[in-house]
């Protein structure tokens, strides 16, 4: 399975992945607030962050859906949402532990990252390569290679035994 991995360290707030990612929700003309990707402002970090779903393997939206309209595809693992079994209720956005579902009063569904078919828009157009679509077993491993920099310094390669 592929996920959206986000350095928010490189993010500028540009909010281009919203405004492309609107334009493919609306079809024609951006509407940042029909994004299924939202760049929020942390306070305490002082930093722009993206928000985007994570595709969790145990969706907390998807088990909350009453209607069962949350489902995962079998080929890609992505959590989609069925608009014509979607009741409008918002139990998938109170129970998204990142704030990821969008509600919006013109549409009956929720707005949630489907990763665009798996050619993500917002990948695609980030500047700064903030956005990247990874095989998930590789999601963590910029953070054990700074992890092990850190620790061990910087070009210090294997000793020979």
């Amino acid at each position: 399975m592929r996920r959206l991995w986000i350095n928010a360290t490189k993010c500028s707030g540009c909010r281009i992945c919203q405004l492309v990612c609107s334009q493919r929700w609306t079809g024609d003309g951006f509407n940042s607030r029909m994004s299924a990707i939202q760049v929020k402002v942390v306070d305490l970090l002082k930093a722009d962050v993206p928000v985007v779903c994570m595709q969790c393997k145990r969706a907390p939206c998807e088990i909350e859906c009453p209607t069962g309209a949350i489902r995962r595809e079998a080929v890609t693992g992505v959590l989609r949402i069925v608009e014509q079994e979607c009741i409008g209720c918002g139990a998938c956005a109170r129970a998204c532990p990142f704030g990821a579902i969008i509600l919006h009063p013109q549409r009956v569904a929720p707005i949630k990252c489907d990763l665009c078919e798996g050619k993500p828009l917002c990948a695609d157009h980030c500047p700064t390569g903030a956005l990247v679509l990874r095989p998930e077993v590789t999601i963590g491993d910029e953070k054990r290679q700074e992890y092990a920099t850190k620790r061990y310094g910087a070009g210090e390669g294997r000793q020979g035994s």
